[in-house]
């Protein structure tokens, strides 16, 4: 990346087969939040993922003065109030990259430089561009250049697997049984393994960034009125309301594993 001491703030394009239009979860974040006028105003741009930015002190902090005074509901600074944002009415899981794709396309954010998959030091592996192999699981972008940060690993279970072995040294996340005996919040629940059970049932909430099937007990224990059940998969808690007599007989599913309170 450049810096040269200059003002410079990084942006980084996320899937780039759909525009923000095309996109039932991009498009819905920003016409739920915003109304239909800023999506008809930004709706042929590039998808831009929230998951990674960077820059120099000063256009970050305005980044974050920009985005807290929207999510806040805040609307005190000039540029957000002729948005008329909805929030905290609209806020829900992802709104975040709503407001990150408006902030990017309305062009609020000063000195700004955005970064296609092709050619990115940054990975964003839900776009599908960015590629690796199983020997040494080194991702490079669609240039095969080798990339500085890898974001949305989880989208790939073997690579995945890969880091958690590397990096998080002090968990083994393949020794499922050892792991949910010592988590107390899983003392409540079952588990069976490589299997929904609750395949497009009974949804309550997801919650990503979950490193073993074990912080899913947790996760539900939050919502214990409403949450009853989940599938953790590829690093996401998928929680549900419905009890393990209520579910299927289940989707095969590998790597998948189903909690249910007892």
């Amino acid at each position: 990346f450049h810096s040269n001491n200059e003002p410079q703030f990084y942006a980084f394009q996320g899937v780039e087969s759909i525009t923000i239009s095309q996109c039932g979860w991009n498009g819905g974040w920003v016409r739920d939040c915003f109304g239909n006028d800023i999506l008809d105003s930004i709706g042929n741009n590039a998808i831009i993922c929230s998951g990674i930015s960077m820059g120099t002190m000063d256009t970050v902090m305005t980044y974050l003065q920009l985005m807290n005074d929207i999510v806040s509901g805040s609307n005190t600074l000039p540029d957000t109030k002729s948005l008329h944002p909805k929030f905290p009415s609209c806020e829900r899981n992802g709104m975040d990259q709503g407001v990150h794709n408006v902030l990017v396309h309305k062009h609020l954010i000063p000195h700004l430089k955005i970064y296609q998959q092709s050619s990115s030091l940054v990975a964003n592996l839900q776009a599908h561009i960015a590629k690796f192999n199983e020997n040494d699981f080194i991702v490079k972008n669609g240039n095969n250049d080798i990339v500085a940060i890898v974001h949305q690993y989880d989208r790939y279970n073997n690579l995945q697997s890969f880091l958690f072995k590397k990096y998080v040294y002090w968990l083994d996340s393949t020794d499922i049984v050892s792991i949910w005996k010592d988590e107390e919040s899983c003392n409540d629940y079952k588990y069976e393994e490589d299997v929904d059970l609750f395949r497009s049932k009974c949804d309550y909430k997801m919650q990503g960034g979950a490193s073993t099937a074990a912080t899913c007990c947790k996760v539900c224990n939050e919502y214990k009125s409403n949450c009853n059940s989940f599938t953790f998969y590829s690093s996401v808690c998928y929680l549900k309301t419905c009890s393990r007599s209520e579910s299927s007989n289940g989707f095969r599913l590998p790597g998948a594993i189903s909690g249910y309170r007892t």
